[in-house]
């Protein structure tokens, strides 16, 4: 039982590694911090459905499943026993015109399950931004997500398909400026047992259709962007303590504006494997060479102590945008991950370190860096049902592209309690999010999602946007209230200026003021 206890409380302490930077509290923008490096221009995958990074790189953007499910596994359906429908819908109204509706319906049997979700978010924002053109505002984002999971005797097959359509205003020197982005992704992954040869196979394909107006953009009318990715892999299962196996990547990028771009290439890896470690050794093959990769991961347990050893060089293709020709980045990464549960506190210790090297100075970039990255988890454990946490992490970046902010603290107290014979349960949760020791760093474009150095100012001062959310469970239903920035809601409440506490982490969006929302939630069961 206490191995399930601690190996539970690792897996959420390590998922906290990610985080998310919202320019507007609706999470419509913003980018994602992995271990303390900007995500842009990488592969990710939610849900499971493939993406492809290099013009949708905010998972948060296509609603609150593929946010919620980002870089997770798919659902295990083995241990179902049992045939039940599940449905919900969440409903959001808040300032600025935001209006959310997250519907979805799940049914599930022994070894099937179906799943099917839609979204739709509505929101002009705080300066109107989002809203162009003329007329009523109008929806900025819709998303259509349906998956098939089965499992039957030593197969397993799962197929997914996703739709997701924004268009909306940017706010720009010119008042036309606009983004209209158009994706449809498709997953099908199968796996097959033939008593100890294990195979496995996972098609991908990602269509973006583009049409944007920036003064940042290089691209003007339409961009078509497709992306194809096959893994194949084949893994020897043996009595003894390793398995071993081969596995082969297969990409393919296509843009099309006045011309067409093509690049391909190829990841060749030898592997084995435990249940704790994991080592590979491989080749990123292209037209111009071979260079070597190599991976290695091992998880360890001393009493209370989990701790996971990761390290890995990788290489990702440049930019299909600024690039004319197939060139890698290298990127060295070492991790370790420490969780520590006590009966009164649970904690964490993470550390990453990260390096990357380019050839050539590719447009403005620099051609190599590196970046320290500390994360500290403090959670004490309480009798009651009080809840409180406190994270902080420490970049040190050297020429390395980020978004500029040193360190971050998170302080995090919520407590629940019962009314009316336990028929009500309330809850509510107050956080505190502190960002310190800022520079200017690097900002996404908003079209092409490239780095660009923002120019050097003065010192930046510290931001400290405190949250508030309080929710209502009554049988199936949940009803909460949420407060984002409650500096300047109060400010704005005593009618006083709120000018002083204005949030900017990105120079081609306008600041995050406050946000104030009320939802509903009604789940249905059978």
């Amino acid at each position: 039982m206490l191995r399930i206890i601690l190996t539970f409380s690792a897996s959420v302490i390590f998922s906290q590694n990610i985080e998310n930077i919202s320019y507007d509290f609706i999470n419509h923008q913003g980018h994602i911090l992995n271990k303390g490096s900007l995500v842009w221009n990488e592969d990710w995958n939610s849900n499971g459905l493939f993406f492809d990074g290099t013009f949708a790189n905010y998972p948060s953007m296509y609603g609150p499943v593929i946010e919620d499910r980002f870089l997770k596994p798919i659902e295990d359906i083995s241990n179902l026993d049992s045939s039940k429908t599940l449905s919900y819908f969440d409903y959001v109204q808040g300032d600025y015109y935001l209006d959310n509706l997250d519907l979805g319906i799940k049914y599930s049997n022994p070894g099937r399950v179906i799943n099917l979700h839609a979204f739709k978010r509505r929101y002009a924002g705080a300066y109107n931004h989002y809203n162009y053109g003329i007329g009523t505002i109008s929806p900025i984002h819709y998303t259509f997500l349906g998956d098939y999971n089965i499992r039957k005797n030593n197969e397993k097959l799962f197929i997914s398909l996703g739709n997701f359509s924004s268009d909306y205003g940017l706010l720009d020197s010119s008042n036309n400026s606009f983004l209209d982005s158009r994706i449809t992704s498709s997953s099908l992954k199968y796996e097959n047992q033939y008593d100890s040869l294990l195979l496995k196979l996972d098609y991908n394909i990602f269509f973006q259709r583009l049409n944007g107006l920036h003064s940042s953009s290089i691209f003007e009318g339409v961009i078509y962007f497709t992306r194809t990715k096959i893994d194949g892999s084949m893994m020897i299962l043996s009595s003894n303590k390793y398995n071993y196996g081969l596995s082969y990547n297969l990409n393919k990028r296509s843009l099309s504006h006045d011309d067409v771009k093509n690049i391909n290439w190829n990841v060749f890896n030898f592997f084995i494997q435990n249940k704790k470690s994991k080592y590979s050794i491989g080749l990123n093959n292209s037209k111009d060479g071979n260079d070597l990769i190599f991976s290695a991961r091992s998880n360890f347990r001393l009493r209370l102590i989990i701790s996971k050893i990761n390290f890995e060089r990788s290489y990702k293709p440049y930019h299909i945008a600024y690039a004319d020709s197939l060139n890698f980045e290298q990127n060295d990464c070492i991790w370790i991950e420490n969780s520590l549960q006590m009966r009164r506190f649970n904690i964490s210790i993470d550390f990453a370190f990260q390096n990357f090297e380019r050839k050539f100075n590719h447009m403005g970039l620099p051609t190599k860096g590196n970046n320290f990255w500390i994360s500290l988890y403090l959670s004490p454990v309480f009798q009651n049902d009080l809840d409180f946490s406190i994270r902080y992490n420490r970049s040190i970046s050297n020429k390395y592209i980020s978004d500029g902010i040193g360190d971050r603290i998170k302080i995090q107290l919520g407590s629940k309690f019962n009314l009316f014979s336990n028929a009500m349960t309330l809850k509510y949760h107050f956080s505190i999010d502190g960002y310190m020791n800022r520079k200017n760093g690097y900002a996404l474009t908003p079209i092409e999602r490239y780095p660009v150095h923002q120019p050097e100012l003065a010192s930046l001062e510290n931001l400290w946007v405190p949250s508030f959310t309080a929710i209502c469970f009554v049988k199936n239903v949940e009803i909460s209230y949420a407060m984002h920035h409650l500096t300047n809601i109060i400010d704005d409440y005593l009618n006083r200026s709120y000018d002083s506490n204005q949030i900017v982490f990105n120079k081609y969006y306008p600041s995050v003021t406050r946000l104030a929302s009320l939802a509903i939630k009604w789940n249905f069961y059978n």
